[in-house]
């Protein structure tokens, strides 16, 4: 279905939902008609005002705006699933012969919905253990990255057909299955160490677990292991929660500590058993102990993927959180407690919800789907500001009495912004299903947005967390995530150039070709390359840090996986688009006021070089944690090496 011209059944639908809309809460105020346009009435939007209507299902008004983003989410769904059936690559099957292209080797192409000028750049990838099943990954996902990377390289006669077969099962999400064992005879020592370590690594950065609470919880769960025929399957009610609790915290710190300690990964898969035995129990009824349940199985399943389906499970907590009141600032009873009581409630909603949303924003974007949180909803507050006493653009170590505590719990709440303002930039970019052209001034804007929420909390390395960390993460990866559609577009016409014209032998041996009279609109940004530099130089300085180290508590979980095979993946588009020649490199937007075709520069490769070797040992080392992210790592290996040798020999690297 093309959303530029709909199907008349389609069209028929929107319309009915339109009509059946209530009318807006402004024109029932006024008495007036309300015609129940979308996304507002014609009397609302001639008076500049928002239009809403009461939801009785949610017990609150809803923008019309929010209906217009659901139905607009519908089309895109619709153009997938058409896309998918009337792909020829649709019934494709094992027995089939090989295909000539890297892109129908890796993934079925979903056909362009909109212009030539804004191609889709959706992904459907088969399944290689379940018949007849596949896995759509949107243009925002590394996938999408590794696909023209993969193209344009063969395309260039750097790798073959035959290389990318060889390391098609990336998909990242199968994991050891190790058996379990008792923990019960663990120390108290141990556990009370590894829920120590859970609440200054994972809840410094989701923040849903109380820490007062954790305390009458370990000590609850304490006892009950020294209970006589103690066993999980017989716990109900509170007793449950307090030992799912506990036992969730021990599992996902034993998952974090994988790293320095293997013996771990069979701790960890231990623990998770004995927390599954009562999890029915503990999901059973929609509360906040419930909702914080589902969190932490969400978060186990951030380090194994398999482990549970993690789509399922937001879609359960998001829900629960909209049921709960979670989504707005809500009155809290006074009656309940003092009012510092009350304030801590709030304060754990507010870090509970944001924790939420930061999880399932990322995983679904790192996906290229859609969100079950819509902002037009969202009333809450962040969970933090920053320091009364801080200017937002003066580092707070400059500031006497600041804390490394004080600083990573502004820090985390920072990065709720930036998961926020990215969240903005999916929804222009990458949501529609047919995704306008947004120009170099609206890039400029968004990276000007993005570059002073970067400036408002800089922090030094003696203040140096888990929150802070966190943060030059997320905002290195933004970089790449926002200027990830030019790169797309450039390796995509540049592979299809070379194909066309039959040059696979002359750039196959080096030579560059000469630029054509449209290739002066192919553009790539330089800021995403020193990004991707920067966040692989961060997570190698995780990775080599010492385990009782601040940076030793960091969690590397699946979505640092993607992290770094964007980055990876991004420096080596990069680096073959420089081969190519027909690609002009801005200069770096923090750089320069103005944004033009002309205002252009190159990158210094020299960096590229220095840090591919970090990039191919960040690989081996997810391919290790993630066997199934094992099979890209030999392609990448030829690319890098091929790749560096071609920068020196044309003197592009001095």
């Amino acid at each position: 279905m093309s959303t530029t011209s709909p199907s008349a059944p389609a069209q028929s639908t929107r319309d009915t939902i339109q009509q059946l809309l209530p009318t807006c809460e402004r024109c029932r105020r006024l008495r007036r008609k309300c015609d129940t346009q979308l996304p507002n009435c014609r009397l609302c939007d001639r008076a500049g005002a928002e239009c809403t209507f009461y939801d009785h299902a949610l017990e609150q008004a809803l923008p019309r705006a929010y209906v217009q983003s659901l139905l607009t989410r519908v089309d895109h769904l619709e153009a997938v699933k058409n896309g998918i059936s009337s792909s020829p690559h649709a019934a494709a099957t094992t027995t089939q012969p090989p295909q000539n292209t890297i892109r129908e080797a890796l993934a079925e192409d979903l056909p362009t919905h909109n212009s030539p000028a804004s191609p889709s750049f959706d992904v459907v990838i088969p399944s290689t253990t379940t018949a007849g099943k596949s896995c759509f990954w949107g243009s925002s996902s590394v996938f999408a990255v590794i696909v023209e990377v993969l193209q344009h390289a063969a395309s260039r006669g750097f790798i073959s057909v035959e290389d990318s077969e060889d390391g098609s099962d990336f998909g990242g999400e199968h994991d050891d299955d190790q058996a379990s064992h008792s923990q019960t005879a663990a120390p108290d020592s141990d556990i009370q160490a590894l829920v120590r370590l859970y609440l200054v690594s994972l809840n410094a950065i989701y923040g849903f677990v109380d820490q007062v609470e954790t305390t009458v919880d370990l000590q609850i769960y304490l006892a009950l292991r020294q209970s006589p025929g103690f066993s999980p399957q017989a716990l109900h009610g509170e007793q449950a929660h307090h030992f799912f609790r506990i036992t969730m915290m021990c599992a996902i710190s034993c998952a974090n500590q994988a790293r320095y300690r293997p013996q771990r990964t069979a701790e960890c898969l231990a623990y998770y058993a004995d927390a599954v035995a009562c999890v029915e129990e503990v999901t059973s009824e929609a509360s906040p102990a419930s909702l914080q349940a589902l969190l932490l199985l969400i978060v186990f399943c951030l380090f194994y993927p398999r482990k549970g389906d993690i789509w399922k499970l937001l879609d359960y907590a998001c829900r629960l959180t909209i049921e709960l009141g979670y989504h707005t600032e809500a009155e809290y009873d006074q009656a309940v407690g003092t009012e510092a009581e009350t304030e801590a409630q709030g304060k754990l909603r507010r870090s509970t919800f944001w924790g939420l949303y930061a999880i399932e924003r990322i995983v679904g974007q790192l996906f290229g789907r859609g969100s079950d949180l819509p902002e037009t909803i969202i009333t809450t507050e962040y969970p933090n500001s920053l320091h009364p006493g801080i200017s937002p653009n003066v580092s707070p170590i400059t500031f006497p009495g600041v804390d490394r505590a004080t600083v990573q719990s502004m820090s985390i709440a920072h990065h709720y912004r930036l998961v926020y303002l990215r969240s903005e930039i999916f929804r222009s970019m990458y949501l529609p299903a047919s995704p306008p052209e947004l120009g170099l001034d609206w890039l400029k804007d968004k990276h000007t947005t993005l570059y002073m929420w970067r400036r408002e909390l800089a922090v030094g390395d003696d203040l140096e967390g888990v929150a802070t960390i966190t943060c030059d993460v997320g905002y290195d990866a933004t970089m790449c995530f926002l200027f990830q559609p030019l790169l797309l577009k450039a390796l995509r016409s540049t592979a299809a150039s070379v194909e066309f014209n039959g040059q696979d032998q002359d750039q196959s041996q080096g030579h560059e070709t000469s630029p054509g009279p449209n290739d002066n609109t192919l553009i790539v940004a330089s800021d995403p390359f020193y990004s991707a530099i920067y966040l692989i130089r961060t997570y190698e300085k995780i990775v080599r840090a010492p385990e009782r180290s601040v940076l030793g508590t960091y969690p590397i979980t699946f979505l640092s996986a993607h992290y770094i095979y964007l980055a990876s993946s991004t420096l080596l588009a990069h680096a073959l688009l420089r081969l190519d020649g027909r690609t002009n490199m801005l200069k770096r937007m923090s750089d320069s006021d103005v944004v033009s075709e002309s205002n252009t520069e190159d990158v210094d490769w020299g960096a590229f070089v220095d840090i591919s070797s970090s990039c191919l040992i960040l690989l081996a080392w997810c391919g290790e944690r993630w066997p199934g992210m094992m099979g890209m790592l030999g392609v990448y290996q030829k690319l890098f090496g091929r790749i560096t040798r071609e920068l020196i020999v044309k003197g592009i690297v001095r």
